[in-house]
């Protein structure tokens, strides 16, 4: 499959029938992930790609479900902020995808283009002592 959003960016989609979970034997370091970047649009990667990026992310970082698809968002305790009820990352995070066992799966060309649309609609720009930096409310 190829998703072309705005024509500026082709992704190449491996279908997630013919990428194994984790628990099955395979190689997990194929499986298709996102990383959201504040400031960055998302970036698609293999899980062994952003454990190099994030080392350890999914022993290290605090899981949160994102969306009702059974994504989960990992990301570094340091690198969110609270603001009242709303709350703001401003470094990088991973997006996986578990089944209701906690098996990882590749994210699937749906998970991926709703995952851009998210951080599209809530990247966001905060100012502090007179510097602007983008952060992604999560």
């Amino acid at each position: 499959m190829n998703l072309n959003i705005e024509g500026d960016l082709n992704i190449n989609i491996i279908p997630t029938e013919s990428v194994p979970d984790m628990d099955s034997g395979s190689d997990p370091t194929d499986m298709i992930v996102m990383m959201l970047l504040s400031g960055k649009a998302p970036k698609v990667m293999k899980f062994a790609e952003a454990d190099a990026v994030m080392p350890g992310f999914m022993e290290r970082c605090v899981p949160v479900d994102f969306g009702n698809d059974g994504l989960t968002l990992y990301y570094p305790e340091t690198k969110v902020m609270k603001l009242g009820k709303e709350v703001f990352l401003f470094g990088g995070a991973v997006i996986c995808s578990e089944d209701e066992d906690g098996d990882l799966w590749s994210l699937s060309g749906g998970d991926i283009y709703d995952i851009f649309q998210y951080a599209e609609e809530n990247a966001v720009m905060l100012c502090a002592d007179g510097h602007n930096f983008p952060v992604i409310r999560i």
